[in-house]
């Protein structure tokens, strides 16, 4: 046991009077977990109860570049619902209409506001940058090479490939704090609220079901939240994936409150795969929180991620009812038989098109394959494939390194691979909904460019 006397020396050695108050923070932070932290602190001092916790520069940078993201995927999406309303979906997506001149004008602007903003934050930070330094451009320009290197070029949205990449440039060039995680939290909280208050104002934002079905599947009440976007599940994914950081936000009552708003958004979207995802992670984050050591926490998390990998591998293989998981069965049976028929090269961006081979086989329109792994097989072959599976690995190992500072991507990684099992919550080349939290993590994640010098929470 450390004496009086003895931890004052430990702090004015780790402190001398040139270190900036950041680094105080460090020391202070240190000392506690060598069980020499001075018991009696302001709460000014204490590193854990500071209110205020400025983010870093390039953290600032990485708020700028997501919203402009959210705004790009969700403000057009709204302005949708307030001149044609919730219908307007369905119709959308029979091809019978096109989008208002004013959606797609809106949605060029925050294009090209979010297409400069990168290109400026690139330009900036281009000596940060080194070759192959993000996996998920790899598996992007993959994707894309395998469709055009057999001329399956229907269906290809070059708009959107052209921001993701950009957007993934920039996001390869940063060096956040992994403390500056906590915005994905807030932004969370502000779609959460924000879908929750135009539930309120307008029934657009509201859906009784899934698309051209009458009965509901509604948790609460009979409509579904599903707030600016097409789908409530898009509402869901981006909320429950959120949730994830919201451990890093200092403030007790702001993280509360945070969590209280996301989790009320999850539950009138009544995406239940989301729902599921987020119990999983909330279940291992509670065993990780009770181990302190890396090797323990290593161990559970690369389990519960092994468990998560082989559902989410196994599972559209093994379902043969069309009904199955909320009629998901029927979209995984035909595209395992667009998989048999076209293995290696797959069937482009056009195979969950209104005209493609998997609503051909299906008899109805399925806009996705619901399951990474199958989805991007289907579109890019055995080749799109492991590209993706390569990524999620990518994204996996990068959780395992800040497991000794945060377990908060280890969670985040967790709960976006019990949503690949059913869902779309990863789409390199396409610009929706939840891509505006799970393309940025997984970028940091897997170009190891996160600090976590500075961490001082679980």
């Amino acid at each position: 046991m450390f004496t009086c006397q003895c931890r004052q020396k430990w702090v004015r050695i780790l402190n001398p009077p040139n270190f900036r108050a950041s680094e105080k923070k460090v020391t202070m932070a240190i000392l506690r977990d060598r069980n020499i932290y001075p018991k009696r602190l302001r709460p000014a001092q204490h590193p854990i109860k500071q209110r205020r916790v400025p983010l870093s520069p390039d953290g600032r940078v990485l708020l700028m570049l997501v919203s402009f993201y959210i705004l790009l995927t969700t403000v057009p999406q709204l302005v949708k619902r307030i001149i044609v309303g919730r219908s307007f979906d369905a119709q959308a997506l029979a091809g019978e209409v096109d989008n208002p001149t004013q959606v797609t004008i809106l949605g060029f602007i925050f294009a090209a506001m979010l297409a400069v903003g990168c290109c400026l934050v690139t330009a900036r930070n281009l000596p940060r940058f080194r070759s192959g330094v993000s996996t998920l451009l790899f598996t992007l320009l993959t994707i894309l090479f395998v469709p055009l290197l057999f001329g399956n070029l229907d269906g290809f949205a070059w708009g959107s490939i052209a921001v993701n990449m950009l957007f993934v440039l920039a996001l390869a060039t940063l060096r956040p704090e992994l403390t500056d995680l906590r915005i994905f939290s807030h932004l969370g909280t502000v779609i959460a609220g924000g879908s929750i208050l135009y539930g309120i104002l307008s029934e657009a934002a509201w859906r009784a079901g899934t698309i051209g079905v009458d009965d509901t599947k509604a948790i609460i009440g009979t409509g579904i939240l599903a707030g600016p976007y097409p789908s409530s599940n898009n509402l869901g994914m981006g909320v429950a994936m959120a949730l994830s950081f919201a451990m890093l936000v200092p403030d007790k009552k702001t993280r509360y409150g945070s969590v209280t708003i996301m989790l009320a958004a999850l539950i009138l979207s009544a995406s239940r795969t989301s729902l599921i995802a987020l119990a999983v992670g909330a279940f291992v984050a509670t065993i990780l929180s009770f181990f302190r050591e890396r090797l323990d926490r290593k161990i559970i998390y690369f389990l519960a991620v092994f468990f998560a990998a082989v559902v989410s591998a196994t599972l559209p293989w093994v379902v043969y009812s069309t009904d199955a998981f909320t009629s998901r069965g029927g979209i995984w049976m035909a595209s395992r038989e667009a998989i048999l028929s076209r293995p290696f090269e797959g069937w482009g961006f056009d195979a969950y098109s209104r005209n493609g081979i998997v609503a051909h086989l299906l008899g109805a329109i399925a806009p996705a394959g619901h399951n990474v792994l199958l989805h991007y097989w289907v579109v890019s072959g055995l080749a799109g494939m492991f590209a993706m599976s390569w990524l999620l690995w990518r994204a996996v190992t990068g959780g395992a390194i800040l497991l000794s500072s945060s377990i908060a991507p280890a969670v985040f990684v967790v709960v976006l691979l019990v949503l690949t099992m059913a869902e779309m919550p990863l789409r390199p080349e396409a610009a929706i909904g939840q891509c505006w939290i799970s393309l940025p993590v997984v970028v940091l994640l897997t170009s190891n460019t996160l600090r976590s010098q500075s961490m001082g929470y679980i």
